[in-house]
């Protein structure tokens, strides 16, 4: 198979700011498929199913980001409308999954979903330090333990909250950057 893309990067809101960027911008060429205050459960599905929120369909060629498709609303109808499209579209030579921070898990779904369509590395970050982390994590492994090629990313030595919070949830400015290099280093 050839790759069109480095990596497909498949996440909520922490990848919608500025970490998400600065990870894309990381690989030589990316893309990136985020949705805010999506779960797992958004993506398992034959069609991509949002309820709720502002998602993003984005690409980045080593020079510029181009923002392919995005939304601010309930439904989907300008996005891909499955990850198998979405896979077809990109053909990644891994994927990296940062999922479960909001409600709605199916990560035995999604990654059952995206092996229909391929068998590349899967990178599933884990949740940093948060009251309910150890619990979210768990499940995230027994998920993952089902397949192959599919990893588990601890980030639970990152530091979480500090002053460079623009609202205590979401990394931006450097702190942005240095957990977006974080992750890069234990994906490569």
């Amino acid at each position: 198979m050839t790759f069109l893309f480095t990596a497909l990067l498949i996440g909520d809101s922490h990848f919608v700011g500025d970490m998400g960027t600065h990870l894309m911008k990381m690989y030589p060429k990316s893309a990136m498929f985020v949705m805010i205050g999506a779960g797992s459960i958004t993506f398992s599905k034959p069609v991509i199913h949002n309820v709720c929120c502002p998602w993003l369909y984005q690409t980045w060629d080593g020079r510029r980001i181009t923002i392919l498709k995005s939304g601010r609303s309930k439904g989907m109808k300008t996005s891909p409308s499955s990850i198998g499209a979405i896979l077809r579209a990109v053909r990644p030579a891994k994927i990296i999954i940062h999922l479960g921070n909001n409600q709605g898990d199916d990560h035995t779904g999604l990654l059952k979903a995206i092996r229909k369509h391929t068998a590349v590395p899967i990178y599933w970050v884990g949740i940093f330090r948060i009251k309910s982390h150890k619990a979210i994590n768990y499940r995230i492994k027994q998920a993952i333990k089902q397949f192959k090629r599919v990893y588990y990313v601890d980030v639970t030595d990152l530091k979480y909250l500090d002053a460079q919070h623009t609202d205590f949830v979401h990394y931006s400015g450097p702190r942005a950057k240095a957990w977006a290099s974080k992750i890069w280093e234990r994906t490569k």
